[in-house]
């Protein structure tokens, strides 16, 4: 679905769109439309590629390694249960962004994964 936007501009930015618009064969409509386009996959790809904070993942992993270790306390024990629903949260929520941004280039969603270079665990 197409909808009809309309953005009053002075004559000298419109103007200097216009030229740049022409120097690519296209509308200035059609050029306004790539550059919100392009704004889109930025902020994306800026949330897609925010890793957790390096101190909730230190911690993280802390608690991982005593778990592995056979020495994560009781408490220790209820926090890292907490902080894996925060991890897996985390990456839901990276993964809905990751499909919006495959829909936006209409490309399948693993395709997109390894453009950006994120593999299957992406808060390592």
């Amino acid at each position: 679905m197409n909808h009809p936007l309309q953005i009053d501009l002075p004559d000298e930015r419109y103007q200097a769109i216009a030229t740049l618009a022409a120097q690519q064969g296209v509308t200035p409509e059609k050029l306004a439309e790539s550059w919100l386009a392009e704004r889109q996959e930025a902020e994306l790809i800026r949330q897609i590629t925010t890793p957790l904070p390096s101190t909730f993942q230190g911690h993280y992993r802390t608690l991982v390694a005593r778990r592995e270790a056979g020495i994560l306390t009781p408490a220790e024990h209820a926090e890292l249960l907490q902080l894996t629903d925060q991890v897996e949260l985390f990456d839901a929520q990276r993964v809905e962004l990751l499909i919006t941004l495959a829909h936006l280039r209409q490309k399948p969603l693993e395709s997109v994964m390894t453009d950006l270079g994120i593999g299957q665990h992406m808060h390592e």
